[in-house]
Formats: C-alpha cells, sequence, structure tokens
C-alpha cells in the first residue's frame, strides 16, 4: 500500500501523548491552541454537550484554513510547514525550558501521574511581562513622520495594515498565533520579500473577567491585539535597519527586484502540476489525481475546503492537501510529492533524473508527438475537448478539464488545471503515454524525426508554383539538343580522383647553401654579431635586451631546446619570449661558427603581430628588415637571407608550406617555434597534427628534424606534453619537457566576488546601491553564481558554515537538457546562465574604485558591444555617487572593433585629476596595451562564435573565459605599476575553468580541414586523422562534414578519395562551396562577380553599422540594391563602385567615397587582395589565361572573354545558390521562413530584406525563396536568422539547388532535396520532363568539366573535354561550354516570377512576358520595377489514406 501524506499545512488536529495535548494549525492567519482536555476542543468544533470519553473516541477531524493565503502557498514552501511545538522568533521551535509557562510544565508532571491520581490544584503564578504595544514603545526607537515624510500616515496608526497594503505584489505578509498562559496570546509576524526576510513577535492580554472571555469573538480580540502590536515591533525594527524607506517606496531598487522575484515564482508555482505530469512521463506513467469539496465546522460555521490526492501507485506515493481554493491545494500537494519522489530516488534511483528532458515525452514536446502522429497517420482526427467540472462550481476558479479525442475515442487521462492550455498541454502528454504503450515503435521514430528538425517537427512542404514560360522551355530543349550534337555525353561521368596538382607549386625556400658558402655565411654571420656586441652606441640596446628574463634564462633554454625535439616554454607578460627566444637560438649557432645552418620560423597568430615583431627584433639586432629577420605574411612576404635567419609567419603560412613540401620544410629549417599556442585556432591544432605526423614519420625513416618550441604566457603544459610524447618501436621514446619564466610585470592584487560584495557593502549606502538591486540580471546572476559555489566547494570551503555538506538532489525540476540535439551542442540552461550580464554589480564595482581610489585607469572586460552601451548608461545615470558625467573628473572610452574612431582616444593622455574608464572587449586582452591601466574589472564572460554541424548553425554565444584568458586580463593591470584585478565571478568559478580556451577545432565547420587532410594525401581516413588532434571533435560534425564534401564532388563517394575540383577547392583560400561556385563562374563567364563574392565570404563585413548612424547606414547600403532584391548584388556594386573610384580618381576619393557610404575601406582592400590571389592560383593551375590591368575591362577580374556575363543579375543569383547550397529558404507567411532543417526563421535586421526600417505595409509573399550566405542564432539563442540574403525564383533552385527528383504520383510535381517540392505552371506539358533533362544535361557538363581540371594541358584529340593538338585550352574554351552557357543565361533570363503569370482561367490567356523590361537592362534594374511575388496558386498535399511520397523519405531516417 502507498504511504500516504497529509498536508503540513491542512488545519489539523494532531494528537500526542494519549490525546492529552493538542495543537490547531494553518497557514494565512494560522493559531496554534495547546488545549488542556478533548472537551474543550470539542467546543471550539461547535461539539456542545459532548463530554470527554466521547470526545476522546471520536478520530480527530482533518481541517483546512478557512481563508488561506495564496501567497503563503505559492512563495514559500517552508512556511506551509507547521510545527507541533510553539515558535520564538526567527521561527525556530522553542524547548521546554524556553517556555517559561507553569501551565506547561504542571501538564507534563499529569502525562506522566498514574490515570487514578487525582490531579494536584495548580498554583496561581504571577503573569511574566508580555512583549505587547507598552513594551514594544517604550524598548524600541519608534519612527516618526517627521523621518518618513513621504510615507502613508496609517503606517503609524495602523502598521498591519499599511505594510499588507504596500507588500501586494512584493512580499509575503502573514501571522502565526500561540495561545499563552493566563488569557494571552502571541502573534509572529513573518515579512519574506527575495530582499528582506525578518520575523518578529508580539504579544496581547486582556483585563476582563471570566465571564467576558466566553463571550463569542472574544479570542478574535486578543489575537487582534497580539497581532498589532507584532506588526508595531515589524515597523520599528525596519526603522532601525534603516531599510523602512526602501519598503515603503514601491519604486524603489529594493522593491524592484522583490517585484520581479514574486512575479518567477509564481509563475514557477503555475507550472508545478507540469511537473509531476513529466515525471511521471520519465517512468511511462501517469499520476492519479482526485479533488473533492469537503465541509467542516470551524468557528462554529461551516466552511467548504478542497481536498486533493496525488498518487502515482508504482512508486507508493500518495499525498492529501487541503486549502480553501484549489489552486492553493495543487501548490502544496505539488510540493508535498516532489519530496516523496525525492525519497524514492534515494532510495531506489541511480542516476540524475531531468524532468525537462527534450528527449522523454514532456508537456513541451508532446504536441510535436500528436503531431507527427498526424503526419504519419493521415485521416486522423485528433481534438481537444475542454470543459468546466460542474460539481467544482460552488468553490472559488474552477479549474479547466481537458480531453484528447482521436476520432472520436478518447485517449489518455482527463487533466484538471487552472490555466486552459497547460491543461490541453499536458492533456496531450497523458494521450501520447497510451499511444507510445499501443504503438512502440513510433517513439524511435518520433526522436529521430525531432533529430533531423532540430527540436521540431518538420511538416511536409506544400508545392510551390513554378511557372515555366513555353518559350523558356523551348529554350532549353534547343540548348539540350544542340548539346547533344557537339558531343555532351549521354551518361554522368565520374569525376574520378587525379594527381597531386600542388606539386608543380613551387616551394618558399631556395636550394641549401654549399659547403664553402656555407663556411663563408659562418664567418660573415659571426663578424656582424661581434661588431654589434662591441659597438658602444649599442650599449644600451644591448642593456635593454640583457634585462629581459628571457635572456637571464639563456642557458637552460639552449639546454631545453638543443636535448629534445619538442620543448615547451611558458614566458609570463613581459618576458621576452616572443622577442628573444628566436634571437637565443641562432646568436647560439652563430657563437659556434653555424650559423648558416640556423633557420628560425616562429609563428604567430595574426599578420600585424608577425609584422610588428619581425620590425622590433630587427632594431634589437641593429638591422633592418630582411637582414637576418624578415617576415612572411598573406600578400606581403618579406623574408629575410637563407642561412642563419629568423622569420615570423601566419600560422597559416607554416600549415600551408608543410601541406605541400613538408620535406622542404623539414630539411631547411632549423627549429620551428609555434607562438601563442594557448589561442588553439584550428590552424594551429592542424599545424600540430602535421607536425607530428611528419616528424614521426621522417624519424621513423631516420631523417633529421627541426626542434619544435611551443610557446605561450599561459598553457596547459600536462595537455601538450603528453600530446606529443611518444615510444617509436627500436628508436626510443620522444618527451617533450618544459620551462617556465617569470615575467616583468608588477604585482596585481586580485579580488573574487565574495570579497568584492563586502567591499561594496562596506563603502557604499543603501541608496548608493539601488541600481545594483533594481538590475534583475545582476540578482539572477548572484543566484547563479551561488548555487555554483555552493555546489562546486573548493578544498577551503567543502562544508557549509553550520559544518553540514550539501545534499544532491537526484531530480533537476527546472533544468533543461536538449538531448535530441546533436553531440556538443550548449545546454539550453547553461547557456542561459552563461549570457547573464550583471549590469548593477559591474557598475557598482567601478564606482567603488571611484571612491575608493585617486588615480590610475580603469579597464572593464565585457563580451560585446551592447553590454558596453548598456554599462556606460548606468554610469551616466548618476544613480551610483559618483558624477561620471563630469569630464574633468572621468573619461570614458569605449574599446570594440566596430568602433574605429574611440579607439584612438584610449591611447590619448588625460589632463591630471583625470581618470580613464575604458569599456572593451577581449581586443584589450592581447591586442593592445594601455600603459596607465591600474584596474581591472573583468565579468569572466566573452563571445565565442560556435558552429553547430549539422545544423550548419553559427552562433556568437556568450561563455566564460579560461584561466588563461583571466590571467591575460589580470595582467593588464601591472604593465608599469602595481596594479588591481577585480573578477566579478567566485573563486570557485575559477577554479572550474578551462586551462586554456576551448579549442576552434570543436567549434568551427570543419569542411575545409576535412578537405586539406586529403589533399596532403594522408592514406588514413579523416576521421582518424582527425581523432590524433589534442581534442579532437565529434566524430559525428567529422562525418557531416564529409558527406557535404561528398555531395560537392570534391571527395568520391567511395574511400574518401580527393577528385581534381576537390584538390583545386583545397588550394583555394575560400569555403570549398565558394570555391565551386568560382569555378561555375568560369564555366559561364561570370567570373569576376564570383572571385567578389568568394573573397568576402570570410572577411569582415563591407558595410559598417555604426551605433550612432544606423539609419543612414542603412540607406546608403539600400542605394547600391538596385532593386534586385538581394545583399550579394549590393555587395558586388559597392565593391565595383570603390573600384571604379580608386582607378579612375585615385586612393583619397575612393576613401572619400567610402566614408560617405558606411563602406569599411580595409575590408575593401583585403577582399581586392583575395580576390587577386584567387586568380593567380586559378591561372597557375591554367584553369584561366593570365590577364594584365591594361586588358580587363572595368577593372574586372579575369579576361574580358570570362566576364560577358558578368552584369547578368539572374545568372549571378543561380550561381550563387550554387555556391551557397543548401541555403534556400521559404517564406511561411509572415515573417518566418523554413529551411531543410529549420522550422521558423527570420531575416536578420542587416539584411536589405528585413523588414526592419520598412514602411508597415511592407509584406514578403508565401512561399518567397530566399539564399542565405549563413544561419546564425541571437546572442539569447531564441531567434534564428538568415544573413545576406537574396531573393530567388523556383527556376533557379531547380537548375542549381540540390538533387531534383520527379514525383511519380504527379509528374507535374518536382522535388528538391527530399523536402522542397514545386509545381510546374506551363501551357507545354513536356515542361516537366524537359526541366529534368535540362538539369541532367547541365550535370553531365560539370562532370566533364571537373574530370578535366585533373589534365588541363593539350590533348591529341578533338573530342569533348579535350584540347586541340598544339593549341593551349582553358576550362571555358570548349565548344559545348560555351554553347551550353549562352543557353542557360538565356534560360534564366526568360525566367518568370509566380507575380508575373497572368491571373486567367488556364493558360487560355494572354502570353505571359518572358522577360521584363529590368531584366533586359541587367544593372540598371530599378527598385520601382521589380514584380511583386504574389502568392500563386495554393496547392496543398493530398492526405487521403496515405502519407505524402515527398515525407517517405524523411520518415526513413
Amino acid at each position: 500500500m502507498p504511504s500516504t501524506v497529509h498536508s503540513r499545512n491542512a488545519l489539523a488536529f494532531q494528537r500526542r501523548r494519549g490525546g492529552k495535548q493538542e495543537r490547531y494549525s494553518s497557514t494565512g492567519q494560522e493559531l496554534k491552541s495547546i488545549q488542556n482536555d478533548e472537551r474543550t476542543a470539542a467546543m471550539l468544533h461547535g461539539k456542545k454537550g459532548v463530554d470527554g470519553e466521547k470526545a476522546s473516541k471520536r478520530p480527530p477531524p482533518v481541517h483546512t484554513a478557512s481563508n488561506p493565503s495564496p501567497q503563503s502557498a505559492i512563495l514559500s514552501r517552508h512556511n506551509a510547514q507547521t510545527s507541533t511545538q510553539p515558535r520564538q522568533a526567527g521561527n525556530r521551535p522553542l524547548n521546554q525550558t524556553q517556555r517559561g509557562q507553569p501551565g506547561v510544565a504542571s501538564r507534563k508532571r499529569k502525562a506522566t501521574a498514574p490515570l487514578n491520581q487525582r490531579p494536584a490544584r495548580r498554583q496561581r503564578v504571577s503573569a511574566p511581562e508580555l512583549k505587547d504595544e507598552a513594551y514594544i514603545r517604550t524598548t524600541m526607537q519608534m519612527p516618526t513622520p517627521k523621518d518618513y515624510p513621504n510615507a502613508p500616515q496609517g503606517v503609524f496608526k495602523n502598521p498591519k495594515a499599511s505594510i499588507h497594503d504596500m507588500a501586494q505584489n512584493l512580499a509575503e505578509c502573514r501571522s502565526e498565533f500561540t495561545a499563552l498562559a493566563q488569557g494571552a496570546y502571541q502573534c509572529t509576524a513573518y515579512y519574506n520579500s527575495a530582499m528582506h526576510n525578518q520575523v518578529i513577535i508580539g504579544e496581547g492580554r486582556t483585563k476582563a473577567s471570566r465571564s467576558v472571555s466566553k463571550i463569542p469573538g472574544y479570542t478574535n480580540l486578543l489575537q487582534k491585539a497580539a497581532e498589532d502590536t507584532a506588526w508595531l515591533h515589524m515597523v520599528a525594527k525596519f526603522h532601525e535597519q534603516g531599510i523602512l524607506g526602501e519598503i515603503f517606496d514601491k519604486n524603489s531598487g529594493t522593491n524592484q527586484v522583490n517585484r520581479q522575484s514574486m512575479i518567477k515564482a509564481r509563475a514557477e508555482e503555475k507550472d508545478i502540476m507540469m511537473d509531476i505530469y513529466n515525471y511521471a512521463a520519465r517512468f511511462d506513467t501517469v499520476p492519479k489525481i482526485s479533488t473533492g469539496i469537503h465541509t467542516r465546522v470551524e468557528r462554529q460555521r461551516r466552511r467548504k475546503y478542497i481536498e486533493m490526492v496525488v498518487e502515482l501507485p508504482e512508486q507508493g506515493i500518495r499525498v492529501i492537501s487541503q486549502a480553501g481554493e484549489i489552486a492553493v491545494a495543487e501548490v502544496r500537494a505539488a510540493n508535498m510529492f516532489k519530496e516523496e519522489a525525492e525519497r524514492y530516488q534515494k532510495q531506489h534511483g541511480s542516476e540524475i533524473i531531468i524532468v525537462k528532458d527534450s528527449g522523454a515525452l514532456t508537456t513541451d514536446n508532446s504536441p510535436k508527438f500528436m503531431d507527427f502522429y498526424k503526419i504519419i497517420r493521415p485521416g486522423v482526427i485528433i481534438k481537444t475537448e475542454v470543459t468546466r467540472p460542474k460539481e467544482k462550481m460552488g468553490l472559488g476558479k474552477v479549474p479547466n478539464c481537458a480531453q484528447v479525442t482521436i476520432n472520436g475515442e478518447a485517449v489518455g487521462e482527463p487533466v484538471e488545471m487552472m490555466v486552459k492550455k497547460k491543461a490541453e498541454e499536458t492533456a496531450f502528454l497523458t494521450a501520447a503515454i497510451v499511444l507510445k504503450k499501443r504503438e512502440p515503435e513510433l517513439y524511435p521514430r518520433f526522436l529521430r524525426a525531432l533529430r533531423h528538425g532540430n527540436g521540431q517537427i518538420l511538416r511536409p512542404v506544400a508545392p510551390l508554383d513554378m511557372p515555366v514560360d513555353e518559350d523558356c522551355s523551348l529554350v532549353m530543349r534547343e540548348t539540350l539538343l544542340a548539346a547533344r550534337r557537339a558531343g555532351l555525353p549521354d551518361a554522368v561521368q565520374d569525376v574520378g580522383s587525379e594527381a597531386d596538382l600542388s606539386e608543380s607549386r613551387r616551394g618558399g625556400y631556395r636550394r641549401p647553401l654549399g659547403a664553402y658558402e656555407a663556411q663563408q655565411q659562418d664567418e660573415k654571420l659571426l663578424r656582424s654579431m661581434n661588431e654589434f656586441l662591441q659597438d658602444p652606441k649599442l650599449a644600451d640596446l644591448r642593456k635593454q635586451k640583457a634585462e629581459l628574463p628571457m635572456n637571464q634564462y639563456r642557458a637552460k633554454i639552449l639546454d631545453l631546446v638543443n636535448d629534445n625535439i619538442y620543448s615547451i616554454i611558458v614566458g609570463a607578460t613581459g618576458s621576452g619570449k616572443t622577442t628573444q627566444v628566436p634571437q637565443i637560438l641562432l646568436e647560439d649557432a652563430i657563437s659556434k661558427g653555424k650559423g648558416a645552418s640556423c633557420n628560425v620560423i616562429c609563428t604567430q597568430p595574426r599578420r600585424i603581430a608577425a609584422i610588428s615583431v619581425a620590425k622590433r627584433v630587427a632594431v634589437e639586432r641593429a638591422e633592418t628588415i630582411q637582414e637576418t629577420v624578415g617576415y612572411h605574411v598573406r600578400f606581403d612576404p618579406k623574408l629575410p637571407q637563407f642561412g642563419g635567419s629568423v622569420t615570423y609567419c601566419t600560422t597559416g603560412i607554416l600549415q600551408q608550406q608543410l601541406q605541400h613540401n613538408p620535406d622542404e620544410v623539414m630539411d631547411n629549417v632549423s627549429h620551428l617555434v609555434i607562438d601563442e599556442v594557448h589561442e588553439r585556432d584550428m590552424l594551429i591544432d592542424f599545424l600540430l597534427i602535421l607536425l607530428k605526423k611528419n616528424i614521426m614519420r621522417r624519424h621513423a625513416l631516420g631523417k633529421s628534424n627541426p626542434q619544435v618550441v611551443l610557446m605561450s604566457a599561459t598553457m596547459d603544459t600536462e595537455l601538450f606534453a603528453s600530446y606529443f610524447k611518444s615510444d617509436i618501436a627500436g628508436k626510443g621514446t620522444i618527451d617533450c619537457p618544459s620551462l617556465s619564466v617569470p615575467g616583468r610585470t608588477f604585482p596585481v592584487k586580485e579580488r573574487y566576488l565574495d570579497e568584492i560584495l563586502k567591499d561594496i557593502s562596506a563603502t557604499s549606502s543603501p541608496a548608493e546601491t539601488k541600481s545594483m538591486h533594481a538590475d534583475f540580471d545582476t540578482k539572477d546572476y548572484l543566484d547563479v553564481e551561488t548555487r555554483f559555489r555552493n555546489d562546486n566547494p573548493t578544498t577551503d570551503s567543502q562544508e557549509s558554515a553550520d559544518g553540514s555538506r550539501k545534499e544532491i538532489s537526484l531530480i533537476e525540476w527546472k533544468r533543461e537538457r536538449n538531448s535530441v540535439a546533436s553531440e556538443g551542442a550548449p545546454d539550453p540552461t547553461v547557456e542561459k546562465e552563461n549570457a547573464l550580464m550583471p549590469f548593477g554589480l559591474v557598475a557598482c564595482t567601478i564606482a567603488h574604485i571611484a571612491k575608493t581610489s585617486r588615480e590610475g585607469a580603469i579597464l572593464v572586460f565585457l563580451p560585446g558591444l551592447a553590454e558596453i552601451v548598456k554599462v556606460e548608461e548606468i554610469l551616466k545615470s548618476q544613480r551610483l555617487g559618483v558624477d561620471f558625467n563630469d569630464e574633468s573628473k572621468f573619461k570614458l572610452c569605449l574599446l570594440h572593433s566596430s568602433l574605429p574612431a574611440a579607439q584612438n582616444t584610449v591611447f590619448d593622455p588625460v589632463p591630471e585629476g583625470c581618470r580613464k574608464i575604458i569599456l572593451g572587449t577581449n581586443i584589450a586582452e592581447t591586442s593592445i596595451t594601455i600603459p596607465d591601466v591600474q584596474y581591472v574589472v573583468d565579468t569572466g564572460k566573452h563571445r565565442e562564435k560556435q558552429y553547430d554541424q549539422t545544423r550548419r548553425i553559427s552562433q556568437l554565444l556568450c561563455t566564460w573565459i579560461s584561466k588563461s584568458n583571466s590571467k591575460q586580463r589580470a595582467g593588464r593591470a601591472g604593465r608599469v605599476q602595481n596594479g588591481n584585478y577585480y573578477a566579478l565571478f567566485t573563486k570557485e568559478r575559477y577554479e572550474k575553468l578551462r586551462a586554456i580556451g576551448l579549442p576552434e577545432l570543436l567549434r568551427v565547420d570543419l569542411q575545409e580541414i576535412c578537405l586539406k587532410v586529403k589533399a596532403q594525401a594522408f592514406q588514413a581516413p579523416i576521421r582518424e586523422f582527425l581523432a590524433e588532434a589534442i581534442e579532437p571533435p565529434d566524430p559525428k560534425a567529422v562525418d557531416s562534414s564529409i558527406a557535404n564534401l561528398e555531395a560537392l564532388d570534391a571527395l568520391t563517394d567511395d574511400g574518401e578519395v580527393i577528385t581534381p575540383l576537390g584538390r583545386l577547392l583545397s588550394s583555394l583560400p575560400v569555403h570549398p562551396t565558394l570555391g565551386k561556385m568560382i569555378v561555375l563562374g568560369i564555366i559561364f563567364r561570370c567570373l569576376d562577380p564570383m572571385l567578389i563574392l568568394g573573397a568576402a565570404s570570410a572577411e569582415r563585413p563591407l558595410f559598417l553599422n555604426p551605433l550612432d548612424a544606423r539609419n543612414e547606414a542603412a540607406q546608403a547600403k539600400l542605394s547600391f540594391v538596385e532593386g534586385s532584391g538581394s545583399d550579394h548584388i549590393a555587395l558586388l556594386n559597392a565593391v565595383r563602385e570603390l573600384r571604379r573610384v580608386r582607378d579612375n580618381r585615385g586612393e583619397y576619393w575612393m576613401k572619400d567615397f567610402a566614408h560617405r557610404n558606411f563602406l569599411h575601406i580595409n575590408a575593401f582592400k583585403t577582399i581586392d587582395a583575395t580576390a587577386q590571389q584567387i586568380e593567380d592560383i586559378l591561372v597557375e593551375a591554367r584553369l584561366i589565361p593570365r590577364s594584365s590591368r591594361f586588358t580587363r575591362l572595368n577593372s574586372q577580374f579575369g579576361d574580358p572573354s570570362l566576364n560577358e556575363n558578368s552584369h547578368k543579375v539572374p545568372l549571378i543569383k543561380a550561381l550563387a545558390l550554387a555556391g551557397l547550397h543548401p541555403n534556400l529558404a521559404i517564406n511561411n507567411g509572415g515573417m518566418s521562413f523554413r529551411t531543410v532543417g529549420e522550422k521558423t526563421c527570420l531575416v536578420h535586421p542587416s539584411s536589405i530584406n528585413s523588414p526592419r526600417g520598412k514602411k508597415d505595409d511592407f509584406r514578403v509573399a508565401r512561399n518567397t525563396l530566399y539564399m542565405y550566405s549563413a544561419m546564425a542564432r541571437s546572442n539569447d539563442g531564441r531567434s534564428t536568422f538568415l544573413r545576406d540574403t537574396t531573393e530567388a525564383t523556383p527556376l533557379m533552385a531547380t537548375l542549381f539547388g540540390g538533387k531534383l527528383k520527379q514525383n511519380e504520383e504527379r509528374g507535374s510535381i518536382v522535388e528538391l532535396d527530399g523536402w522542397l517540392p514545386f509545381y510546374i505552371m506551363s501551357p507545354d506539358r513536356r515542361s516537366a520532363k524537359t526541366l529534368i533533362e535540362f538539369r541532367k544535361g547541365l550535370e553531365r557538363l560539370l562532370a566533364v568539366a571537373f574530370k578535366e581540371l585533373g589534365n588541363l594541358s593539350s590533348a591529341p584529340s578533338g573530342k569533348f573535354g579535350e584540347g586541340t593538338l598544339g593549341q593551349r585550352t582553358f576550362l571555358a574554351d570548349e565548344k559545348v561550354r560555351k554553347l551550353f552557357a549562352g543557353g542557360l543565361v538565356e534560360v534564366l533570363d526568360r525566367d518568370v516570377k509566380v507575380g508575373e503569370v497572368v491571373a486567367s482561367r488556364g493558360w487560355g490567356g494572354e502570353r505571359v512576358q518572358a522577360q521584363s523590361q529590368g531584366q533586359r537592362e541587367g544593372w540598371s534594374q530599378g527598385k520601382d520595377e521589380r514584380a511583386p511575388q504574389a502568392q500563386g496558386r495554393t496547392r496543398r498535399v493530398e492526405r487521403s489514406g496515405r502519407m505524402p511520397a515527398f515525407y517517405e523519405d524523411l520518415m526513413k531516417i
């Protein structure tokens, strides 16, 4: 039998010690009276004339409060627990000695006396002094109206009524009563809020005679007197604590927090019964809940009350609650159930249960389950019937009773809840559990569908209307026929694999020096070094170098590096590791007469660092650049002389050299120094894999290897040492020892959250901290940090203050877990907590520093621009006791990459007495140094880009920094003087941070890295290769990337063999899909636009979006659109215009044009240089002819013959769609879009297709198609956005969008990638077949072209795909390709939008114009000339008896 747990909140007589002593308890207005005998108890229930013997035999009735307080049940679970002992202040039970009541002691003696012994007569005892109103006014300082002129006058006359009135929606106020001896009562008053919790006692007694005391209602008078005293006491206590004014002010910061907490608590309690259902659903069962209306006699009146019983027989749980309102009864029963469930799991459970798990049936996903059921069971009718039980109409609010029916049959248990929507959702859950048991195969299929839809059930898309003009269909047939006659094969040819095209690429190293040349170089280097050491003019320079800590460890460094293949040097900030270690290695070789054999390469993560460090080292050596010191960065190589040199290069340069010519690098380089290895970007991790594999290979072959030195200011030495340590059979063990070198910085005092909060409280008044209390994010953040500290105690705080250890709960009732998401996806609860930013705490900390110190700049680290602006607003609000608007004392500087003008002010000196307050991001962590910073305030957060490989979604997540980041930030305060570091997180949080940041390999798109692995001809599968990384990526992400590359024809479907196209794509500095787009640009003679789009893909945005001129910037961007409905066309127009101004008028006017039109000039320069680099690679690969600036047309990249169609907007869109595949979205109606894997997306506000800034009547027609560059989630994770969108047509999508399949049941419907169907509307019945054949011809054409990439030289035959004997042929020069390109351009020009279809019956009306005037004019297509996209004819999916054909593939996942 399940154990029954009665509500501890219900009014109940509980027998103790043979029934001689009973207690009466309740919530709200509670009465606790100790009765002398059963007769008195019977009288309280109106049972007059009942003797004691009969009363003792009658079981005690169960009662609930006559007027329970909903707030009491909602806000404080502990308030609902009644004790069997009297209570003192603080709500702690009194023991016998504390009671001090003679009556109690005598009763105890009476209980132990023999039953037949007559009780002794009680002695008269003088009454103790009561804490009544006179006592309170005498012993405490009472507030007066003069102290609080704005307070309500009732506070001083009727404290109880005033406080209760002001506490509405802010705090919980309640009273409890205890009967004392000799006609007195004690009242305990409770005031509970988020910010204050107070428990006060008041007492009262009457001097009336016994006859008067028997008058009905006399007890109520006693209670009122005690209650008035208690609340008077409460007011006096608040006055003494100095918080009475805050409590009276409803708009105070304290009450704002109280109000928000109350709302949050009530919202959580509304879902409390759903928690019970979700818990039971984890065990495929439903709780049994019953409610009934009962009547009891209370104070001689009959009152109705609700009794609720909740049972879970499978776990032996049964609880009973009673209350005057059903909502209160629900809360009480749910809380009792949770306690019993926790107790059951502690006894029988083995793992933590997360109730809100998306992988289990819950009230959140049960509606999705029912949607799924309707899809796979076409024709079923699912309804939810909601009624209100008539039998519960007589008591307050009546719940909603929801019942699910399928085809008229009730399925699942009926559910009663106060909120109709919640009742319906829970009813869906009970029905889903029944269906899961009835058809066990449904649930696994449901989970697969959820994973495919990324947590959503994706309904089939209704076919989109695709009008195909008769002339358009005719052009496709003519083009296809002409191409076949010219030699187009009838079957798709295998793209095959190809030899390494990169072998022809020249290496970056000169030939090794001969013996005589090496000797001459040794002598020259030694002579130069001696001259440097003896030159008196360079004494100061030599002294500066010698004082660096790294030079003081010179001998240890040389021993470490020379004795080991791998070594680690950890050099603290200011130690000189980057500039000195390469010089130490070179100078040691020169001093030994072997300088010519020492060639050091030192990598840097960023090009600016490589250039600046190289120049600095050249100065230290009293040389000019390119003597013994040089640098090699993209587009700007300044290499030193070969034989005795130091080269600083970017990580990507060395990675490319090792990828294409590993042995050449290993044979000619003596030392490879990998600096800032802690950053762990994708290139660094890939470089380390290449180094390890090549060194192992050469070591096994007995070849020499360069010494590899890993350097960083902070790094996990154990992680790297264990990674590089290896055993080679017969060759011994390779170790990776380390050396730590201290820096030359000043000491920095570190403070963590607990100490910071104490300091702020000690130096700030309550009024000055209102802004912190008023910030809801700060309160939530502090709650999270407190919980984290308690859950993760350090060795110094293993136990709480009372010596007890925190008990771990086995049930997570509120935490959310998305178990259907891909591995590595962020936990929703953790993601929300990480996104919390304590703005109020940050501002108060800055104010605290400003008040307690007089000099030194304050540097604040924040995640992003939005946080910077928010903190600036708080500082300027003048609520912190410091006037930050006084520019003579404070200078606020904003440091962000989007604010280049503000960055320069950071380094400007300030007048004496003025302090800089710098609000910045992690750009101030390593990239720049501000000398006068003495205080660092660190929020511990930064924004980190993460990419979900399976969902193809990127997001800038707000995440915790690493210990390495924390040390770097703290070091900013100690560069030139003693510093202070304020870490706004707990010490426990710091101990749990990663040693170094999350590797980029775990959070980026892996297609490029996978392709590079195969391009280097490693025989191991890609998954095995990447598994050898220090921290390998998720295998599912690797498999997803491989599948994408196979679909791109970069890898073969069998064996992961790289194709000629894949090898070419691996050599291009763009994403593989965009590389294929560039190849298509060559074939269809549209090269310049494709080069620009490809080069701009990985670059910073060209269009600026400044905070103070966003509307003007948006208008400037729109001016480049020219009616195309495309962000990509706007980008092309802007680049072309900048290029035109530069070539015609010069650099100055180009910069002026960029400034006036909000264009990023440096982004343009990088795009231009990258496009030129891609063109050079294509020329080197012999895909296109070399062209000079004099032969180019309008400064376009490539030969003019390759840009014949570069002005054709439809073709540019179509090729861009091919490069962006599968990034295609369809409008759902309104402003939301559906993609292949996302149910609801929005256009990003930065896009020209966004409704932001448009007129109110702006609408996007249903079924409009958009292609997009990327999909990104908002910072809060609630929305998914499409970035850089372009309006497309169905014909573009069917020709370049992916796999096309004709529907077997309806021949006029074609399906794209298995999810996007199109209904071909044409007067020509052959149009559908024509379209399919034209698409197949296009695929055959491209397959031959991609295969030819492996053999681009002239061939002796004149067959299609081969050159003519003795004549150079390039990729676009074949006759069939020229012919097909021309036909494709004409087809796209004749493409008809849905809105241009004549709305007449059938196709018997006037012929539709095949081409609009705007399309004929290409780039001059105006905005007003764009035809609106109309809805067209809606064709619904047949649902008669079976699942739609185009949805079957989804169900096979």
